[in-house]
């Protein structure tokens, strides 16, 4: 008992020192209590990773990618041998993998190696449909990440995809049109317009209309006004396509 409590003590001075920007005072903390934990569990245990986790953000904090990146890793590698092994397979346990999943492919986005943040982002949004469900916050963020990776590696029929699901998780989510809905719809209209689909994007905008308009009470009207000009622009937009079309 009195191990546990000293982690937990360590591991909450770390976080505050990091919270309030002493970046090297949380470091020092962190590392001392990995180093209590490690010698008390062993090396594969879920709180030697979770203590991980805390260093590596740490490092993302001060903007040292490679070695946040290496140090989430190594919270991933115990992750993966807990669940493979069926040592510790409940959600929470799950849910910390997949956060480090995601962690990763924001480091990976960072970086620029797109390809590669899709990866770690298919994975995480597998196991977190697995224990969450297709319409959990962190789900609908992880197809936003998953979206993007995708668009900026210039696949955009998998971006589009993950959109549409995106938008469905969040209708789903919200019964009904949001805000957040309305932002999801401009990344579609985007990725249409990429791939030269006007009538797409104009058929997008409309359903997105026709789901505010049967929507009781109608929400706000500056989302409908957003739509509306949404709409608007890509109607002009096909007109000046039409004319100039040979």
């Amino acid at each position: 008992m009195s191990f546990l409590l000293s982690q937990a003590s360590l591991a909450k001075l770390g976080s505050a020192r990091v919270a309030m920007q002493k970046f090297d005072d949380g470091l020092i903390v962190l590392r001392e209590a990995l180093q209590i934990t490690q010698k008390a569990l062993g090396h594969s245990n879920k709180t030697v990773a979770q203590i991980l986790c805390h260093i590596a953000c740490l490092y993302f904090e001060a903007s040292e990618l490679f070695s946040a990146q290496a140090t989430f890793e190594d919270a991933l590698t115990i992750y993966r041998s807990l669940f493979q092994n069926g040592t510790d397979r409940e959600d929470a346990c799950m849910a910390q993998m997949t956060d480090t999943l995601c962690n990763i492919g924001s480091i990976q986005i960072k970086r620029k190696n797109f390809l590669s943040a899709i990866d770690y982002f298919r994975e995480a949004l597998d196991l977190q449909r697995s224990i969450m469900g297709h319409d959990h916050p962190r789900v609908i963020a992880t197809l936003d990440n998953l979206g993007y990776s995708f668009s900026k590696a210039k696949m955009y029929n998998q971006a589009l995809g993950c959109y549409q699901e995106m938008m469905s998780a969040q209708l789903s989510r919200y019964q009904g049109f949001t805000t957040e809905s309305c932002g999801t719809l401009k990344k579609l209209i985007i990725l249409y317009e990429k791939t030269k689909d006007v009538n797409g994007a104009i058929k997008a905008a409309k359903d997105a209309m026709d789901r505010l308009l049967s929507h009781t009470p109608i929400p706000e009207s500056s989302v409908m006004n957003e739509i509306e000009q949404i709409l608007t622009d890509l109607k002009q937009k096909r007109k000046i396509k039409r004319r100039n079309s040979p």
